[in-house]
């Protein structure tokens, strides 16, 4: 779900962590960003609806046309996600500072953020009225919403195999089917009868909210979805490789995952056109910032990348061996690979000569979520290593493990994590649930 505006990415089709830039100002500051991907985590692992999305794009592995199912049902529970996920961020922010602040914070929302603040027209209601209600009660509304919404009738999926078909049988926005199923559509009919309830002073139940939306008066379990993609993959030619992921997933206890928040950038820095090596010793001498060999080609030829933070610019371009080894003659800049290439320098003698030869520290560099990290870290860990944590300067929250893995080798492991542990977040999401 990306936009100009965006800050974190919550990864549905890993369902377990999310990303967050460290590197940029966030308006309501970076816990409330971490509030949004986790109620992303929580809402898809609550639901059936996202619980049948999630399985499907592990199943698409297999079967590319499930993970087209699984893109299209995605697609459908767009605004209903954020949503909730922009309200939690609202009523998080009103209780902090106050109506005032919250609703400047709306205008300008309104402004400059379009997108985000259409998203939550329909539980806009609980911010702007209700003034009676307390912030666990509209917190326990838009929940209670949320989950009817995303509880429809899933037997309504019966071509999860045929994605096409699935399309044109909710091509009807408010035909049966979608009301029966699709989350966006119900969602605003709910949010509606709530409105409604509230302003009439109704009795607020599910019974009321179903007959004043007119919705049927049927919500599935997950053990609705385990039995639709049961079904799905009986007369499959790859049943046994899909009735292996499916058992495998079943084993694993929702309730009890959590979502790991990665600190990464999404703003890239600007590509300079190749240039020569010539132009890139004048580039190294008068820059600062870090070299990387993203990946080798062969002993005696390198890809080359200098990230200059002065510029926010990359400069590449291919080099030599001797020349390599003569740009780190003049300069003092960090070397650093990502971990293919170090397995690469690792396994080949040819390329660990090279870098001894230049005679510089390696930092080894993994660009990914803990949670997809962690067996690629635990191989550089036994007796003989080194850990620290430290802080990197300047940027919110963010920490850095360092694994020294030997240490008579200048060889640095590197894997960027947040260091604020906070249970704001976890308080806000237990309340209302």
């Amino acid at each position: 779900m990306k936009n100009k505006f965006q800050q974190g990415i919550y990864d549905l089709e890993w369902n377990n962590y999310a990303q967050v830039d460290s590197t940029v100002k966030h308006p309501l500051g970076q816990l409330s960003t971490i509030l949004h991907e986790t109620v992303h985590f929580q809402v898809t692992h609550r639901s059936p609806y996202g619980l049948l999305v999630t399985m499907l794009y592990k199943l698409g592995k297999k079967d590319k046309r499930l993970t087209d199912t699984a893109h299209y049902l995605l697609s459908k529970m767009k605004i209903t996600q954020e949503c909730i996920a922009v309200f939690y961020e609202m009523i998080w922010y009103y209780e902090k500072n106050g109506k005032e602040a919250c609703f400047h914070h709306l205008r300008d929302m309104q402004l400059n953020n379009r997108e985000y603040f259409d998203y939550l027209q329909p539980l806009f209601f609980l911010i702007h009225q209700h003034d009676d209600l307390s912030f666990s009660e509209k917190l326990e509304i838009a929940n209670m919403l949320t989950q009817l919404a995303l509880s429809g009738n899933i037997g309504k999926v019966s071509n999860a195999s045929k994605p096409r078909l699935l399309e044109n049988h909710f091509k009807n926005e408010y035909g049966i089917g979608s009301k029966a199923l699709i989350p966006d559509v119900r969602f605003k009919l709910l949010s509606s009868a709530a409105q409604s309830i509230l302003q009439n002073n109704e009795e607020f139940t599910v019974e009321a909210l179903f007959n004043k939306a007119g919705l049927e008066h049927k919500l599935s379990k997950h053990e609705d979805v385990l039995e639709l993609l049961h079904t799905t993959i009986e007369n499959h030619p790859q049943k046994e490789d899909l009735l292996e992921i499916l058992e495998g997933m079943q084993e694993i206890n929702l309730s009890e995952t959590y979502l790991w928040i990665h600190p990464n950038s999404f703003t890239s820095y600007k590509i300079s056109a190749e240039i020569s090596p010539q132009k890139l010793v004048e580039v190294l001498i008068c820059g600062s910032g870090a070299v990387v060999l993203p990946m080798l080609i062969s002993p005696s030829t390198y890809p080359f990348m200098f990230m200059d933070n002065v510029t926010k610019t990359t400069y590449g371009g291919f080099v030599k061996k001797d020349t390599l080894i003569e740009l780190f003659k003049r300069v003092n800049l960090p070397l650093t690979v990502h971990e293919s290439s170090f397995k690469e320098i690792t396994n080949n003698p040819n390329y660990f000569k090279v870098i001894e030869e230049l005679n510089r520290p390696l930092y080894v560099y993994i660009d990914a979520p803990y949670v997809k990290a962690r067996p690629i870290l635990n191989q550089y860990l036994s007796d003989d290593s080194v850990c620290i944590m430290i802080a990197v300067p300047h940027v919110e929250n963010v920490g850095l493990l360092v694994i020294k893995p030997k240490k008579n080798e200048e060889i640095f492991i590197l894997q960027l994590f947040f260091i604020t542990i906070t249970i704001t977040y976890k308080i806000l999401l237990n309340r209302g649930s």
